[in-house]
């Protein structure tokens, strides 16, 4: 079984620091995950990944809420790589987010329409939001192998771009210009 993955990529103008990371682990038939997540500063960028899979045909891998201390974080996109043969795996990945989150050590709960067979949800806290920190794009992919590619639309020079990736092929690596803050097999 494989696991999801987030990555950031580029720089604003403003420098972006990552806060703090942390993850669900491995997730298997359960329509729901908890795990805290440390803020530490103020004016920061929250964002979720989330991958998961279930067997066809079954819609119970699309998420229907994230909460951090209770509030609700935004959809930003979503990918699904719907298999088209019964009792076959199919998998989606998902970006949620949320803008000034409350600081201290605080809850993430990521619940799903039904039971996933397997996944996994990752969140990163980034620091640089004084300026207006936003996402400038974001981006994600499905798939079984360990060779995706996750297309963003860059719409500013200097551009943050958050992509999700989601493989059942094992751990996923990515290429020079990103960072990945997040691997869950």
């Amino acid at each position: 079984d494989a696991g999801s993955t987030a990555v950031v990529f580029g720089i604003r103008t403003n420098p972006i620091k990552i806060d703090a990371t942390s993850n669900s682990g491995a997730i298997a038939a359960a329509s729901s995950a908890t795990w805290s997540h440390t803020i530490a500063g103020s004016n920061e960028l929250l964002v979720v990944s989330i991958g998961g899979r279930v067997v066809q045909p079954s819609t119970d891998n699309i998420v229907t809420g994230v909460t951090y201390n209770g509030v609700a974080l935004t959809k930003a996109r979503s990918d699904t790589n719907n298999a088209t043969t019964p009792d076959t795996f199919s998998g989606r990945s998902e970006i949620w987010y949320l803008f000034n989150p409350s600081t201290g050590s605080n809850n993430i709960v990521v619940s799903w329409q039904g039971l996933v067979v397997y996944g996994g949800a990752e969140a990163v806290s980034l620091i640089g939001n004084s300026s207006g920190l936003k996402l400038d794009s974001v981006g994600g992919a499905t798939g079984t192998s360990t060779t995706l590619t996750a297309t963003a639309t860059v719409v500013a020079q200097n551009a943050l771009i958050v992509s999700a990736v989601y493989s059942r092929s094992g751990t996923l690596t990515v290429n020079a210009n990103a960072t990945q803050f997040g691997n869950i097999t």
